[in-house]
């Protein structure tokens, strides 16, 4: 099904499957870039698209809500190429066998992506991928993703997101990514319970990562993994040495068994800010760089 600057369509109970394209499109006319808006696309079925399920591309102020896609191809729901304000949520995305269940992708904002119940994908759980822009002011929250084949949650040149009361267990690689060729800046990963990362290779990856970003907030997270190989390496790993991850803030975060590193928070770049951990044993940091700057009070252990 595909529409071209159509507005206020509803796509109800509908099941489409064995497609070789998209299920359904929403597609931007040569001239008005907002596209297609104010459609709902509800309590579909969706199975063996060997494509998006469901693209929205420079389409704004749609719903796509309660529904199933299952054992189809490269993304389940895709928002395209300034695609803003959308609602994506309580869908069920299972066995996507080439790639992502949630994509938001090339300068995509301000939408809402919650609710959502994402399971055995072979890439990314949900990413966000501002491609050459940024993508601004995305709402993550309250997904479960399950057996993710590579990130979790992925964040890649993203600013001003708030990724929030995920739930992530068992991610190929790390359970939360935060980074890209220009990095991710100015998020909030906040109130998390991610478990068991780094299915892919033990000891390789981490329950959250920053990869590249500055003045992020990493806090209230609950990070855990069960103790039979494959593990992962640390409960939070900010990896980057440069200026480009720089100002980031790690607080009131529960790291107790959170990686099988002997400290559970490693700290590469400067001045990044790191306090009030929860953890068992001693308080440690990993890598210390000389010019972090260090606000160490208060931390508990249990």
């Amino acid at each position: 099904i595909h529409f071209d600057n159509v507005h206020y369509g509803l796509i109800e109970n509908v099941a489409i499957r064995n497609f070789r394209n998209w299920g359904i499109s929403f597609d931007q006319d040569d001239v008005n870039y907002n596209a297609s808006t104010y459609n709902k696309v509800i309590n579909s079925l969706f199975t063996g698209i060997e494509n998006e399920a469901i693209y929205l591309d420079a389409s704004n102020y749609n719903l796509v809500q309660g529904n199933s896609i299952i054992n189809s191809g490269s993304v389940g729901v895709r928002l395209h190429n300034g695609a803003v304000e959308n609602i994506v949520r309580d869908n069920y995305i299972y066995n996507m066998a080439g790639g992502v269940g949630i994509l938001i992708f090339g300068n995509s904002d301000r939408n809402i992506i919650k609710g959502n119940i994402i399971a055995s994908t072979t890439g990314n759980g949900i990413s966000s991928n501002g491609d050459t822009a940024t993508n601004d002011y995305n709402n993550i929250a309250g997904n479960t993703i399950k057996s993710a084949g590579l990130v979790g949650i992925a964040l890649g040149n993203t600013e001003y997101a708030l990724v929030s009361g995920n739930t992530i267990l068992s991610a190929g690689q790390d359970g939360i990514w935060l980074g890209g060729t220009t990095g991710s800046n100015n998020n909030q990963v906040v109130n998390n319970h991610i478990t068991d990362s780094s299915q892919s290779a033990n000891n390789t990856y981490d329950n959250i990562r920053i990869g590249k970003g500055s003045n992020n907030k990493i806090s209230g997270n609950y990070l855990r993994y069960v103790g039979s190989s494959p593990d992962p390496r640390y409960a939070i790993n900010i990896e980057d040495t440069t200026a480009s991850t720089t100002g980031n803030t790690i607080s009131e975060n529960d790291v107790y068994q959170g990686g099988i590193q002997a400290v559970p928070v490693n700290n590469s770049g400067p001045n990044n800010i790191i306090f009030n951990m929860n953890q068992s044993g001693s308080f440690g940091f990993g890598t210390v760089n000389p010019t972090s700057l260090w606000e160490l009070s208060a931390a508990t252990t249990s």
